[in-house]
């Protein structure tokens, strides 16, 4: 049975749409970024320096004393492809810059990598977060899987920096990068 009846002008000028729109996208707008921020844990520890944001539940965290110490890695899912991050503290030398310290860990490390390329010719994307510094990024094979690296040098004071030092397969990092640079811009040393 059809209904005959003809529809008001304010239907029919979508006016009446537009009426329902409205307060239903402002709503939408307001629940998507609370949803959002629920999912996000911060990380703060006894006996770690620093606190951070993992912005989904999918990234934990394993502490393991070492000594007087503790060490922690962060883990994406069940293991490292789908993304791992480590924090380590370092001491600068007075004129040293983060384009030094990442020919350090090139020449020390990472060069040692089975097929280690670095990306943008090793240099620098500069970063901005609680605390500032640069990024660099590399690409190596792990069982001739491509995996990337991305190394966040970020400053603490003139002589102390952090390097945030995240690891992934190659075709997880579209969906990791934004998750990668949230948790650096998030880092804060206590």
């Amino acid at each position: 049975m059809m209904n005959d009846e003809p529809k008001s002008r304010w239907f029919q000028s979508g006016i009446y749409c537009s009426a329902l729109v409205v307060p239903v996208a402002a709503v939408f707008a307001l629940i998507v970024p609370v949803a959002a921020l629920a999912q996000a844990r911060t990380f703060a520890e006894d006996g770690i320096e620093f606190t951070l944001e993992l912005p989904s539940p999918t990234w934990r965290w394993v502490v393991e004393p070492i000594g007087s110490r503790k060490r922690v890695e962060f883990i994406n899912g069940d293991d490292c492809l789908s993304g791992c991050l480590n924090v380590r503290k370092m001491l600068l030398d007075a004129d040293a810059t983060p384009e030094d310290l990442f020919k350090r860990e090139q020449s020390e490390k990472l060069q040692f990598l089975p097929g280690f390329i670095a990306c943008d010719d090793g240099g620098a994307r500069e970063f901005k977060g609680h605390h500032s510094g640069a990024a660099f990024c590399y690409e190596y094979t792990d069982g001739g899987r491509p995996m990337t690296g991305r190394i966040y040098y970020l400053y603490a004071d003139k002589r102390t920096v952090y390097a945030l030092h995240f690891r992934a397969a190659l075709e997880k990092l579209p969906a990791l990068r934004e998750q990668m640079d949230r948790i650096a811009r998030s880092f804060r040393v206590r």
